[in-house]
């Protein structure tokens, strides 16, 4: 059958028989070439599957996908076939798979040329043109080895400018409006391309995210609308490539320009992302925007933040006590955001809730090992001289963001007196943290012994947090805190009782309990006084 009718998206990707089959066969023959992948079956298996998936297309509007599901396929392909043996030959990049490379360039575009000219409304062909060359020299780009970018950047640069003139030229003599904005969003993208490659492989997420402002804005000038799902496509790659590059050893020491790639490349996201916002007439998808925006500025601050107190990028599967320190901070304030955000908007709500818990959950993981199983008061870590030192970022600074979830209800209730319990472990770790480190000059571990002055200034330390945690508490009239500064008050008492008085004798043990009694007195003196007087009832 023959059928010519422009189609949905929807329409196009629901399942039909047709589609499993073509499917099923791909799937096969990926397996089958995974293990016998001479460079002559990955070509003829190419070349063979884009010719019945294109005449199939031709055929049937219906089949318009399968262009797409053959660029997928000859992409794997591609990635299976052997490098050049000599980069040092300048005739490489017209050789073997970069040779395969521009054939498909070429098939494809012409292909695609040909089907939005023959049948006008199919705007499937429209983005298999842009998508063709993009992801071709992108690709083939980012994982060629560094010895072959002498040769390859040159030929690949001059093809693409190439096709930009050509787009440029095409946009100039159709008058269509859509085809307008596809051959400048081409001819953008192709110039993007060439330039980002020209710094570093890590930039070539500055091509993509730049595509998003480049249709934004032509499409707010031609008034022409593109399906936000294709905005969408990009904005995905764009995080999942800026979420999963710093966490992968070949960019851990990128540069660009003598500076890491994340200082350049996130703050120039951050831009494209604000312009792109601006231009987008699809009110729908400013909440993608925003999502993006912060979620891009939460890596800027989590990268940053490492690599400027650890001086390199966290190691995921080897994380030191100093990086779980810092991932699992940034990882809770990111939490928080996400919780903030899900209030301010209705379409990504259980996106961003569930993103919270995820974050969440990793930092509270981070926290059962440092915190927990292997926390510097048992394991021999270096927490830093001084007042300001690493437990401030383990636990002080944690503390204030969970009691800050509490205060602007960006958790249920229903969890606030858990977030309490993890605020007072968080406390009662750093405080004893600090009076220890005091004694002994970065390290904490117990098994270093305890000074009779240390355990004396435990005591008195815990007795002053406590009496000033009844007394702020009684001023706010907050019964919950107040109950918390007794039973702090009762255990600081008992510790006196217990341990501290048990290492005097005579006079020491006597003038001992005398003070304790005249401090006891004067804080119930104080307590007395602040209370409030009920009112007299009126006779």
């Amino acid at each position: 059958q023959t059928m010519t009718e422009a189609l949905s998206v929807k329409a196009l990707l629901m399942p039909r028989k047709e589609q499993t089959v073509v499917l099923l066969t791909l799937l096969f023959s990926v397996i089958y070439l995974m293990f016998y992948n001479e460079f002559s079956h990955l070509v003829i298996a190419s070349l063979l599957f884009s010719a019945v998936a294109m005449l199939a297309a031709y055929r049937h509007s219906a089949l318009d996908s399968w262009p797409y599901l053959t660029l997928l396929f000859s992409l794997f392909l591609f990635n299976l076939m052997p490098a050049a043996a000599d980069f040092n030959d300048n005739l490489f990049p017209f050789t073997g798979k970069y040779l395969f490379v521009q054939v498909s360039v070429f098939i494809f575009m012409a292909f695609s040329l040909f089907m939005s000219q023959r049948f006008a409304g199919r705007n499937a062909y429209l983005l298999l043109l842009v998508v063709t060359p993009l992801s071709w020299y992108g690709m083939s780009y980012v994982t060629a080895p560094d010895s072959a970018d002498m040769y390859l950047y040159p030929v690949w640069a001059l093809q693409m400018l190439l096709i930009a003139l050509f787009a440029g030229y095409g946009a100039m003599k159709t008058n269509l409006a859509i085809r307008q904005v596809t051959y400048l969003v081409l001819a953008n993208a192709m110039l993007t391309l060439s330039l980002t490659m020209l710094l570093s492989a890590s930039t070539l997420t500055l091509a993509i995210a730049a595509q998003v402002a480049t249709m934004s804005y032509l499409s707010w000038k031609y008034k022409v609308r593109i399906p936000d799902w294709i905005y969408k496509l990009a904005l995905i790659a764009v995080v999942t490539r800026l979420t999963l590059a710093p966490w992968l050893a070949d960019y851990s020491a990128e540069t660009i320009l003598n500076v890491h790639w994340t200082l350049i490349v996130y703050p120039l996201v951050l831009a494209i992302i604000w312009s792109a916002t601006k231009y987008n007439p699809s009110k729908s998808l400013n909440a993608w925007f925003m999502g993006v925006f912060i979620h891009v500025v939460a890596l800027l601050v989590t990268t940053e933040t490492s690599y400027l107190l650890v001086g390199k990028y966290p190691d995921l599967f080897n994380l030191s006590y100093q990086e779980a320190i810092v991932l699992a901070l940034n990882w809770l304030v990111l939490s928080g955001v996400y919780l903030w955000r899900s209030q301010l908007t209705q379409s990504l709500t259980k996106l961003y809730q569930v993103g919270a818990g995820a974050l969440m959950l990793g930092a509270g993981l981070l926290h059962l090992d440092i915190s927990l199983l292997t926390n510097p008061f048992i394991e021999q870590h270096f927490v830093g001289e001084g007042l300001l030192n690493w437990t401030v970022l383990q636990w002080l600074l944690p503390a204030g963001v969970l009691y800050l979830f509490t205060r602007y209800r960006l958790l249920s209730s229903n969890y606030h007196s858990a977030v309490f319990a993890v605020v007072g472990v968080f406390i009662l770790f750093f405080v004893n943290a600090e009076i220890r480190n005091v004694f002994h000059a970065g390290y904490i571990n117990i098994g270093n012994g305890i000074e009779q002055a240390e355990l004396y200034t435990y005591s008195i330390v815990w007795l002053l947090i406590s009496t000033t945690t009844i007394f702020v508490a009684e001023h706010y009239q907050n019964k919950t805190f107040t109950n918390i500064g007794f039973i702090g008050l009762a255990l600081v008492l008992l510790k006196a009782f217990g341990i501290d008085m048990s290492h005097l004798e005579g006079l020491l043990r006597a003038l001992s309990f005398i003070g304790l009694g005249l401090s006891l007195v004067g804080i119930g003196w104080l307590f007395q006084k602040m209370q409030r007087k009920p009112k007299l009832a009126e006779e």
